[in-house]
């Protein structure tokens, strides 16, 4: 059976300071063109859906987001705009990213109410912003959190808060949980 991969995640910066050593500076000094580019060379390679890790990463939104300064240390400038216009133009699939608008400690993430209100208002900032563009699958939830035996009940209740921000908004959308 020979069976190809057709999704990648897809990320602006990687939230592990260890791993994104080797990439960090050259993708914060990506242009819109090669932002573009990188969409279009996803798409190359057969892939048809793309799970935006993050749209916010240590207190910064890469959209206008209430008390979220975008990344000043980013060349371009409407760095999610270009991402979803370029999906749209090759025909991807895309899922966005609805964790981190904490730190990186997944179960505060999930479990603080103002973390999880600030992700939940970060779902209708994003959607009233992109709904219209047709390559929005759905959302991602990027917490991870172990399984003992079965998650942990605090965890389900995060996810249910999700999801039903997600049917509010549009009952059409998926939402994706961390493995």
């Amino acid at each position: 059976m020979n069976t190809r991969i057709s999704g990648s995640f897809f990320e602006f910066e990687h939230p592990n300071r260890a791993e994104r050593a080797y990439t960090h500076e050259q993708q914060c000094a990506f242009t819109e063109d090669e932002w573009r580019a990188k969409v279009r060379e996803t798409a190359a390679f057969g892939m048809d859906t793309l799970v935006l890790l993050a749209t916010a990463w240590n207190h910064e939104a890469y959209f206008p987001f209430d008390g979220y300064p975008y990344p000043s240390h980013f060349a371009c400038k409407n760095v999610l705009d270009v991402f979803l216009d370029e999906a749209d133009k090759t025909g991807q699939r895309v899922f966005l990213g609805v964790g981190f608008y904490g730190t990186s400690d997944s179960v505060g993430n999930s479990t603080d109410p103002v973390i999880v209100n600030t992700a939940l208002a970060a779902m209708d900032a994003l959607y009233a912003r992109y709904h219209h563009h047709t390559c929005l699958e759905g959302w991602y939830i990027a917490d991870e959190w172990c399984i003992w035996d079965h998650f942990d009940e605090r965890f389900i209740c995060y996810i249910n808060q999700i999801c039903e921000q997600s049917r509010r908004l549009d009952p059409k959308l998926k939402v994706m949980v961390a493995p």
